[in-house]
C-alpha cells in the first residue's frame, strides 16, 4: 500500500513538474498561439544577461490532532504552519554572479541572511545567527554525492553558467520538443491581458493560466499528456535525432523505429491497464483543491511573472492533512543590472566553513548534546537529599511478591544469578536508606 501511495505522489509530482518546465514566452502577444508563445519564452530566458527579481513563498500544513500525538511530529508542526520565505536577488547570469537577501519565518522564529554567488560554481551564505559563513562549492558537493552513491546525475551541471552554453542548448531543445508533444491540444484554463505593478512601474502582461481544481481535472490532464506521448509519431526522431545521438556518446546501441513503436505500444497497454487503479488510489489518498500555474509575458516575450499554487488534502484513512504551497515571483529588471549592484564578500579560512564541514559540525553538535544529557542523568551526579525517598520505598511484602513472581519464570542460570544479585542490591539500598535516616535523627 505504501508503494502505491508513493507512486501516486510521484505521478502528481511528475505531472506538475512537466507543466512547470513547459512554461515560458517569446516575443509574442495574446494574438499568438499559446504553444508558440510558451516555447519561445523558454528559449528567450537563456538570452537574459542580468535581472533583478523577487520570490515569495508560503507553506501551510495543518497538522491534525492525531498526527501531533507523535512527539516528533508535534516538534515539527509549528514550523510548517504559515512558514514564509522571501528572496530579493540581483543576478548577472552569464557571469555566474549574484547577490540575494533572504528572510525566512517559521514556528515564531525569524532568520535573515545574505547569499553571494562569487563564481559560477561557488555560493556563500551569511547570517547574523552564525559566526562563520557557509561556502557551497558545487563541484565538491557533486563529488561527495557521487562517492556516497547518490543518484545525482554525473552529467548534472555544477557550473551555474552552463545552462547558457551552446553545449546545454540541445538538452533544452529536447525538453521543449518532448513537452510540445505531451501538451498537444491542451489549451490554458484562462488567458487575458493584465496590468502588473512592478517596482519600476506598471506593465501590460499576457497572462496565461493552467489550473486544475479537482481530482477529475488533474486525472484528465495526466491521462491526456500520457496518451499524447504514447501516440506521438514524432517522438522517435525527437529523442534519437543527430544532436541527441551525440549527447548519448559513441557505442550506445539505439532501438530501431519498429522496436521503439513496439515498446510504446506495450507501454500504452500497461498504462491503460493500470490507470483505473491509479485513479482509485489517487482519489483515496489525495483531494485536489487547486494546482495552478499563472505566467505573465511582457511585450518583448520575457517571462516576468509566475505564480504557483498547490492546494490539496492528503488522506490516510480517517486522518486528513491539508497542505497549501503558494510561490510568487516577479522580474522587474531585465538586462539592466550593473556590476555594482552585485555585492560581494571576502572569504578566508578564519571567517568561513565549507558546506561539508558545516554538516559534520551540526551532526557532531547533536551527538555532544545527547552525551551531555546522558551525563546529566548519571546516578553519581544525582542529589539524593532533594528526592522524596517515600517515592522510592517499596514495602517488604510488595518486594517479596515481586521476587516470587520472578522466581516462577523459567530463567537461565545466568539470569537467576543476576536476579539474586538484584535482590542483594535492593536489600543493601534499603539498609543504606535506614542508616541515613538514623544518622540524620529522623
Amino acid at each position: 500500500m505504501k508503494n502505491k501511495k508513493v507512486s501516486i505522489l510521484l505521478a502528481l509530482a511528475l505531472a506538475f513538474t512537466t507543466l512547470l518546465t513547459g512554461c515560458g514566452s517569446d516575443k509574442g502577444t495574446a494574438a499568438k498561439p499559446v504553444g508558440e508563445v510558451l516555447r519561445a519564452a523558454v528559449e528567450k530566458q537563456f538570452e537574459i544577461e542580468s535581472s533583478h527579481g523577487k520570490v515569495d513563498m508560503v507553506l501551510n500544513v495543518e497538522m491534525p490532532d492525531e498526527a501531533t500525538a507523535d512527539p516528533n511530529v508535534a516538534l515539527v508542526a509549528p514550523f510548517l504552519k504559515e512558514a514564509k520565505l522571501s528572496m530579493d536577488q540581483y543576478a548577472m547570469m552569464k557571469e555566474g554572479k549574484a547577490y540575494s537577501t533572504i528572510e525566512a519565518e517559521a514556528g515564531g522564529q525569524k532568520v535573515a541572511g545574505e547569499m553571494y554567488m562569487l563564481s559560477p560554481t561557488q555560493m556563500v551564505f551569511k547570517t547574523d545567527m552564525m559566526d562563520q559563513m557557509v561556502v557551497f562549492d558545487m563541484e565538491k558537493i557533486a563529488e561527495m554525492a557521487a562517492m556516497s552513491g547518490s543518484p545525482m546525475s554525473p552529467t548534472m551541471p555544477t557550473d551555474f553558467t552552463s545552462y547558457y552554453s551552446d553545449e546545454y542548448k540541445p538538452y533544452v531543445k529536447l525538453g521543449l520538443d518532448f513537452l510540445g508533444e505531451a501538451f498537444k491540444g491542451m489549451e490554458p484554463s484562462e488567458r487575458k491581458t493584465e496590468e502588473y505593478e512592478f517596482s519600476t512601474g506598471k506593465e501590460s502582461l499576457d497572462m496565461i493560466t493552467y489550473s486544475y481544481v479537482s481530482n477529475d481535472e488533474l486525472i484528465k490532464f495526466i491521462e491526456t499528456s500520457v496518451n499524447n506521448i504514447m501516440a506521438s509519431e514524432k517522438l522517435y526522431e525527437i529523442i534519437y535525432n543527430d544532436e541527441t545521438k551525440k549527447l548519448m556518446g559513441e557505442g550506445v546501441e539505439l532501438p530501431t523505429k519498429e522496436q521503439f513503436d513496439q515498446a510504446m505500444k506495450m507501454g500504452k497497454d500497461a498504462f491503460d491497464t493500470q490507470f483505473p487503479t491509479i485513479k482509485e488510489e489517487l482519489n483515496k489518498n489525495v483531494e485536489i483543491k487547486e494546482i495552478s500555474l499563472k505566467m505573465g509575458i511582457d511585450k518583448d516575450g520575457y517571462m516576468r511573472y509566475t505564480k504557483v499554487v498547490v492546494d490539496l488534502v492528503a488522506k490516510n484513512g480517517e486522518m486528513e492533512l491539508p497542505v497549501k504551497l503558494t510561490m510568487e515571483s516577479s522580474i522587474d529588471q531585465v538586462n539592466a543590472v550593473k556590476a555594482e549592484d552585485i555585492k560581494t564578500v571576502e572569504v578566508d579560512e578564519t571567517n568561513s566553513i565549507n558546506f561539508e564541514e558545516f554538516i559534520g559540525a551540526m551532526m557532531m553538535g547533536g551527538m555532544e548534546m545527547q552525551n551531555e544529557a546522558t551525563e546529566d542523568m548519571d546516578m553519581d551526579d544525582m542529589d539524593m537529599d532533594d528526592m522524596d525517598m517515600d517515592e522510592l520505598e517499596m514495602s517488604e511484602d510488595e518486594l517479596n511478591k515481586a521476587i516470587e513472581e520472578m522466581d516462577e519464570l523459567e530463567l537461565t542460570d545466568e539470569e537467576r544469578e543476576a536476579l539474586e544479585q538484584l535482590e542483594k542490591d535492593l536489600e543493601q539500598m534499603g539498609d543504606d536508606v535506614e542508616t541515613t535516616d538514623e544518622n540524620s535523627g529522623e
